[in-house]
């Protein structure tokens, strides 16, 4: 009878230990989901995959056809390339619509930033939060950033960074400006800026590349920068101090208005994607244009120079 009771007894302890382990198993499970799925980025929880270039997209959840259009040109193909690109978003009103809650179904490769509004003022902390959010969940050597109307021949920024930068370390790279005058009013309007009368040297914001020691610079000294509403106004200002590779590339059309088309162009802001893409595709990737054209003079940046004097702009060959 007392052995009948002791193996009861264990028994029951061994049911409540499985019970008791299935339960918290599955606790934790849902703990997991619910975090991966605050992301936009479910299959990406508890994984740090290891990409060459990590491609930031800054978005708004209403631009569907902007993010449409890229998905259709130039981000398609790119599974042969260590390639990992994400659709920004700001979600702190935790709102998702029926279509942006399809289009993360879908595609799963939009990352919701539940922290920062969706708006335009607050672009500064969606790429703060951004590049936070890519250093702790990915392995990478480069982060690219760009806009929802940017063209990027990927490609070719691979190679750039393979061949000519030969893996550069603290890199960064794109179309700088060093005498833009701090703006005081309309959309732009700077009310903490108090560093000097014009911006510090920045690369725009089109498109700009930096390695993943910036990036990390960046993330993990995040409680301590000042933002401004610019976010590669920010960018610049949180590198200023630094001793690193700043590199100006006249092939980075990445201003608020387009310089026009030229072939040698390897980021393009503001010009229509799907006729940039059709001519690659016809001319086996070598044409970005049929027929090259300049709307505005572009400049070598003078880096010998104060930055006021260090961007003037000529009616040369420079495209």
């Amino acid at each position: 009878m007392k052995l009948r009771l002791i193996k009861y007894k264990f028994l029951w302890i061994l049911f409540s230990f499985i019970l008791g382990c299935t339960i918290t198993l599955f606790y934790i499970s849902k703990v997991d989901n619910i975090s991966a799925n605050q992301t936009g980025l479910s299959k990406f929880k508890n994984l740090k995959h290891s990409y060459f270039i990590v491609i930031l997209i800054l978005t708004s959840s209403k631009n569907y056809i902007r993010r449409k259009n890229i998905r259709d040109t130039w981000i398609k193909n790119i599974e042969k390339y260590q390639v990992k690109y994400l659709f920004s978003i700001g979600n702190k009103e935790n709102v998702v619509d029926v279509k942006l809650k399809e289009e993360i179904r879908r595609y799963d490769d939009i990352l919701l930033l539940n922290q920062v509004p969706d708006e335009y003022s607050s672009l500064s902390q969606k790429v703060l939060h951004s590049f936070k959010y890519i250093y702790e969940h990915f392995d990478f050597q480069y982060l690219l950033k760009c806009d929802d109307d940017t063209f990027v021949r990927v490609p070719n920024i691979i190679h750039e960074l393979e061949n000519k930068f030969h893996y550069e370390k603290k890199l960064y790279w794109g179309f700088f400006d060093g005498r833009a005058r701090v703006r005081r009013a309309g959309k732009w309007k700077e009310k903490n800026w108090f560093l000097c009368d014009r911006y510090l040297p920045y690369a725009l914001g089109g498109g700009y590349v930096l390695s993943h020691l910036l990036v990390k610079f960046i993330s993990e000294n995040s409680h301590m920068l000042s933002s401004y509403i610019s976010e590669d106004v920010s960018v610049g200002v949180w590198l200023s101090a630094l001793d690193i590779t700043r590199y100006h590339d006249v092939r980075f059309d990445t201003e608020f208005q387009s310089r026009g088309c030229n072939n040698s162009y390897l980021i393009v802001h503001k010009q229509n994607m799907h006729q940039l893409y059709n001519n690659l595709m016809l001319s086996n990737q070598a044409r970005l244009c049929f027929h090259e054209y300049k709307e505005r003079n572009s400049y070598e940046y003078n880096w010998k120079v104060a930055p006021s004097q260090c961007c003037i702009r000529n009616n040369s060959k420079i495209p």
